[in-house]
């Protein structure tokens, strides 16, 4: 498992810094290192330059809890004897909700370069990207860094500029010297798509509303899911109740919406939404009918024609990864 040591510094100036940056929750993990030297420097002549970006599709679909990660595909720079790495992000913060926790991790491959890396990571954006770390490590093999406090969750939601389509892309960008006589400049571009499938019905209500069972299903195999039943209470009020189909297999993560319509008058009664984790529950609402015209007869109210719609939208957590290698450019240093 990658190695996370707090980082410490090497002067009394940046242990100042580092303390801010703690109390910041920028969790940034390495390893001690001596800083440069004239050795180093004469040893590593040539120039190395690799971006590496990852795209998550269906991002709001992440199913993990505080503590979870979604790990990227291997990202492996075969100019540089194998150099690998993977992206780590904790959808829901490695140790707080409310945000966005990223790492970098350098994982066991051919390379034997251990040295220093200025590494920048950065949520892209459909406008500016938005640098949120940015560090001179000495980067070793099994280690991770990067930041507790990446991006908080709430910004990211409620922005669009991030999720556009429901897509968060994460690049990191690594600048570092090389035992070669070659200026090295390269990128690789990962996607991760969550897995969704959405399952919808509409039902039209044009007699008595006497508890009715509708089933939601899902259309790739037919297997039934949800049942809704309505029915109509004293005092004009409207009891909705949803419950999951015995022997559908647990969901990882899903929202659910039911909206119900006056289809005469085309004026929208109520609408209820949820989300949760894991095996879907039953869920029991009452909903005022006041917002239709109390002056109707009772003849008409109870032939009330009303439009149902639940639309279910869901994870069982299945991964689509795929990666692929692009962009890379040498030239022989003088």
């Amino acid at each position: 498992m990658p190695s996370r040591e707090t980082k410490g510094s090497y002067s009394e100036a940046s242990w100042a810094i580092d303390e801010i940056k703690d109390d910041l929750g920028c969790k940034t993990v390495t390893h001690l290192a001596p800083p440069y030297t004239s050795v180093m420097e004469n040893r590593y002549d040539g120039v190395a330059e690799y971006t590496l970006e990852w795209t998550i599709e269906n991002f709001s679909y992440a199913w993990q809890k505080t503590g979870d990660k979604l790990v990227s595909p291997v990202f492996v720079i075969h100019q540089l004897d194998n150099m690998s790495f993977t992206i780590e992000l904790y959808p829901r913060g490695e140790e707080e909700e409310e945000y966005i926790s990223c790492f970098l991790t350098r994982i066991i491959d051919d390379s034997d370069f251990e040295g220093e890396i200025d590494m920048k990571i950065t949520a892209l954006s459909k406008d500016d990207p938005t640098p949120a770390y940015e560090e001179r490590l000495h980067f070793q093999s099994e280690h991770s860094y990067g930041l507790s406090r990446f991006l908080k969750r709430e910004d990211i939601e409620n922005d669009h500029q991030f999720l556009d389509l429901d897509k968060l892309t994460v690049q990191c960008r690594l600048n570092f010297k090389y035992d070669t006589d070659y200026k090295f400049i390269g990128m690789s571009f990962a996607r991760t798509r969550i897995l969704v499938e959405r399952v919808s019905f509409t039902h039209i209500y044009d007699k008595n509303i006497g508890g009715e069972k509708l089933v939601l299903s899902r259309m790739s195999d037919s297997i039934s899911m949800l049942f809704l039943r309505l029915a109509l209470m004293p005092g004009r009020n409207l009891h909705v109740n949803l419950f999951p189909c015995d022997g559908f297999e647990p969901v990882k993560y899903y929202t659910c919406e039911v909206t119900l319509d006056d289809d005469d008058a085309t004026s929208r009664i109520c609408e209820l939404s949820f989300k949760d984790w894991g095996t879907l529950p039953e869920k029991r609402f009452n909903v005022s009918l006041s917002t239709v015209d109390e002056s109707l007869p009772t003849a008409i109210w109870d032939n009330l024609i009303l439009r149902c719609t639940c639309e279910l939208t869901f994870t069982t957590g299945e991964l689509l990864q795929e990666s692929e290698r692009c962009s890379v450019f040498q030239r022989r240093l003088p």
